[in-house]
């Protein structure tokens, strides 16, 4: 019995995959429905995200939690200014005379912390872009939630004869 001449063919991704980062870059379509607010801040994330190659279709409940905290953070801080313009302040007193911050202050505040926590996940924050640009321009390896299983096993090393 002759063995075949075999020689290993390593399939490297194409050029512009390498360049743009991910090829399944997708914008998700929203799970829930959005207010005219959220709509409008969902567009222009998932556009800018997607322009980066940085966003896939399993992000959607992250950009969902993203966008709607933002959308109450900032009607929260809009409130608190008001409290500011029309009272020199977000300071109230009790009905025992104690002065506390308005209940609005508190919920900005939280709103914000937890933004603040989420944005990093989505690449929101310059460190972190700056980051997830940088390991797309280092060799890919497979990616797991890959749609297309031909590229993934055609860029496995193979026998192949000659």
């Amino acid at each position: 019995m002759t063995l075949p001449n075999l020689k290993v063919v390593i399939t490297q991704p194409d050029a512009s995959q390498q360049e743009t980062g991910d090829s399944n870059s997708k914008i998700p379509k929203p799970i829930k429905k959005l207010t005219n607010e959220e709509a409008k801040i969902w567009r222009a994330l998932t556009k800018a995200l997607h322009d980066e190659g940085l966003i896939h279709t399993t992000d959607v409940l992250l950009i969902h939690t993203i966008v709607t905290t933002f959308v109450r953070w900032s009607y929260a801080e809009d409130q608190v200014q008001k409290l500011i313009d029309d009272h020199g302040g977000f300071i109230i007193k009790t009905p025992n005379g104690y002065p506390v911050a308005h209940p609005m202050y508190y919920e900005s505040r939280n709103l914000k912390k937890d933004l603040l926590k989420w944005l990093p996940e989505a690449c929101l924050t310059i460190p972190s872009f700056i980051k997830a640009k940088a390991m797309l321009k280092q060799p890919q390896q497979a990616d797991l939630f890959d749609d297309e299983l031909n590229r993934f096993v055609g860029a496995k090393p193979r026998l192949v004869s000659e």
